[in-house]
């Protein structure tokens, strides 16, 4: 975990950046990489306390795509970033 942690505090020290982050389903165990990662946001100590981290899982040809967006809280942006991530995620289901 202390890996993970210093790769994304270094990457948000920049506070306009953001990135989308998927999962790996090649064994079958992407639901729970997502899990894990989402318990990492939740640590009330956890340096990653300045980003959020809107989750989703998006179906495409009977697949299920755990990602999520990584944004900075103090980006100016971020409620603009989240919905357009949202948006796209509800395209996904829109397609079943």
């Amino acid at each position: 975990m202390q890996t993970f942690t210093t790769i994304v505090s270094d990457f948000y020290s920049s506070k306009i950046t953001a990135v989308v982050y998927s999962c790996d389903n090649s064994d079958k165990r992407e639901a729970i990489r997502a899990r894990k990662f989402l318990s990492w946001f939740t640590y009330t100590d956890h340096p990653s306390n300045k980003i959020i981290q809107v989750g989703g899982i998006f179906e495409a040809g009977g697949i299920k795509l755990y990602k999520a967006l990584l944004v900075h809280r103090q980006n100016k942006l971020k409620k603009k970033l989240a919905e357009a991530y949202r948006n796209l995620i509800d395209c996904g289901d829109k397609e079943k």
